[in-house]
C-alpha cells in the first residue's frame, strides 16, 4: 500500500513553500488559485439553502419559510448574537464587510457622521442566486421579505436577522434590498445596503 501525500498539497501549501522560497509572484498566483478554488464550493452551497427553502415554502407554505430562516440565525449564528450589542459600529462593519468578502461580492463602504454604508452592487450570495435565475420568490408581501413581494428566499435571511439583533439588543443595523432583477427576470445592476449606525454599544450607553 503506497500513501500518496503529493495528492494533499494544495494552493495553500504551495504557496506557504513559494514564500519560503522567496518566490513572491508565485505565491501570488498560488493565494489567487486558493480564493477561485473556494468559490464553486460556496456557490453550491448557497444553492442548496435556496434549493431546500424553495422546498419548505412549496411543501409546509412561505410562513415556515420565516420559521426556517429564524431557527437557522439562532442556532448558527446565536453564540454571536449577544455580542452585537456590546460591539462598536466601526468593528460590525468591519464583520459585516468580511463576510460579503467570503461571498465573493462587490461592494464599497460609505462613511458619514451618521452612520456607515455597506454600497453592493454585486452580491455574491441570495444576489447571485437570483441573477442565475435559481431563486424561487415570496409571492406577496411579508415582514420578513422586506415588505416586498417577489424577494427570492435566500435575501429573506437578511430582514429576519435584523430583527434578532433587535431582539438581541442591537437596534443599529438596518438592511435596504434592491432587487437584482426587472420585471422579466433580467439581471440588472443594483445595490442592496447594508447600514450601521453610530453611536456607543447599547450596553455602554
Amino acid at each position: 500500500m503506497k500513501r500518496r501525500d503529493d495528492l494533499l498539497i494544495g494552493p495553500k501549501e504551495k504557496a506557504i513553500a513559494a514564500v519560503k522560497a522567496g518566490k513572491k509572484e508565485e505565491a501570488l498566483a498560488h493565494i489567487e488559485e486558493l480564493g477561485q478554488i473556494f468559490r464553486p464550493l460556496h456557490d453550491r452551497y448557497g444553492n442548496w439553502i435556496e434549493y431546500l427553502l424553495d422546498m419548505i415554502a412549496e411543501r409546509v407554505g412561505e410562513d415556515a419559510v420565516e420559521e426556517a430562516l429564524r431557527g437557522i440565525g439562532i442556532e448558527v449564528y446565536g453564540p454571536w448574537l449577544p455580542l452585537f450589542k456590546t460591539t462598536t459600529s466601526e468593528e460590525l462593519t468591519r464583520f459585516f464587510a468580511m463576510a460579503h468578502k467570503v461571498h465573493n461580492s462587490t461592494f464599497h463602504i460609505e462613511e458619514d457622521d451618521e452612520k456607515f454604508t455597506l454600497v453592493i452592487p454585486y452580491c455574491g450570495s441570495g444576489g447571485r442566486i437570483q441573477k442565475e435565475g435559481k431563486a424561487k420568490t415570496t409571492s406577496k408581501p411579508y415582514p420578513w421579505s422586506f415588505n416586498q413581494e417577489g424577494i427570492n428566499y435566500y435575501c429573506c435571511h437578511c430582514p429576519v436577522h435584523v430583527e434578532l439583533y433587535k431582539e438581541y439588543g442591537c437596534k443599529r443595523i438596518e438592511v435596504q434590498l434592491d432587487k437584482q432583477v426587472d420585471k422579466d427576470g433580467k439581471p440588472i445592476i443594483a445595490s442592496c445596503k447594508y447600514i450601521i449606525y453610530k453611536g456607543e454599544p447599547e450596553a455602554k450607553k
